[in-house]
């Protein structure tokens, strides 16, 4: 998995490609920790090929990790698997999903 992380005006984003699962979810817990939620991030997972519970359990918890900003971390799904395991794991209820990182910013 690789992680890489770029500002775009104020938000913060991280684009993620590869395997999303229980060996690689500690390196983008460790990236996501590094924002104390004062900015907006975007989380691209359009380039992961794999999601597993891990990776949707890493995202939800960063997702409620800010409780005075609940909307700060958004995420791109793309229109293939990433937002099925979003949809059938109930986690398009805690996060905004957007297929674009560019209709993502267009909300912050």
């Amino acid at each position: 998995m690789i992680i890489n992380r770029r500002d775009a005006g104020r938000a913060a984003v991280f684009s993620v490609s590869g395997e999303l699962d229980m060996l690689t979810t500690p390196k983008l817990d460790e990236a996501l920790s590094g924002e104390n939620g004062d900015r907006p991030v975007v989380l691209d997972l359009s380039g992961v090929t794999f999601i597993g519970s891990s990776g949707l359990a890493v995202v939800a918890e960063h997702a409620n990790r800010v409780p005075a900003r609940p909307d700060w971390l958004t995420v791109v799904t793309g229109d293939g698997h990433v937002v099925r395991a979003f949809n059938l794991s109930s986690l398009d209820t805690v996060v905004a999903l957007y297929e674009t990182v560019e209709d993502a910013l267009a909300d912050r």
